[in-house]
């Protein structure tokens, strides 16, 4: 029992002591080209695809990033003085590398083709983001534009469980999509 103390109360230490080394060291600089990315996706979880869309936009040049992402199709019971309806309104949420909310977690481009991977913390979620693209050459990028692929996932610890999603793409070069609500605008009160 002593001896197993001992190697836990060692293990904590080494623990606690890279931890304390990690946090000491700078984060990575990143010199980026210009990426301009945008992609819409829907949340799988408990086995089913979730009606809320989400369109993210992320942006990076030099190393610096940010990612904004726009709620769509959040049905919420509305009411005004005349009538009560579900509508949504847009939510926007904007998260970047400058306030330490968003960090690059990689970057590659070889050949023609590449990835980025950014992790953003959000209302106590961690959400990861892999947007792949293609360029013409990727020792003269210019902007990087053009998504080919994209996951990511996302993980919440509550109280009595960890919740866990993935995101899932729309697919085609543009797709049409129909909200199960009107979009609600915010407007100049009569």
């Amino acid at each position: 029992m002593r001896g197993c103390l001992g190697t836990l109360v060692l293990g904590c230490m080494v623990l606690v002591t890279s931890a304390a080394v990690a946090d000491a060291q700078p984060s990575k600089r990143w010199d980026l080209p210009t990426i301009n990315l945008a992609v819409a996706y829907r949340q799988f979880e408990d086995g089913k695809l979730g009606s809320l869309v989400w369109q993210g936009q992320l942006y990076c040049r030099g190393d610096s990033c940010e990612l904004i992402t726009a709620a769509l199709n959040w049905c919420l019971p509305l009411s005004s003085a005349k009538e009560q309806f579900k509508g949504f309104e847009l939510g926007l949420t904007r998260v970047g590398t400058d306030d330490g909310s968003l960090e690059i977690v990689m970057f590659h481009c070889e050949g023609r083709e590449g990835s980025i991977v950014v992790k953003k913390q959000w209302l106590g979620a961690e959400i990861t983001y892999r947007f792949g693209f293609s360029v013409a050459d990727c020792r003269k990028p210019g902007m990087i534009t053009r998504v080919t692929s994209f996951d990511g996932a996302g993980i919440q610890p509550n109280a009595d469980q960890v919740e866990t999603w993935t995101l899932v793409p729309f697919k085609g070069e543009f797709v049409r999509w129909t909200p199960d609500c009107p979009l609600i605008l915010p407007s100049v009160a009569q």
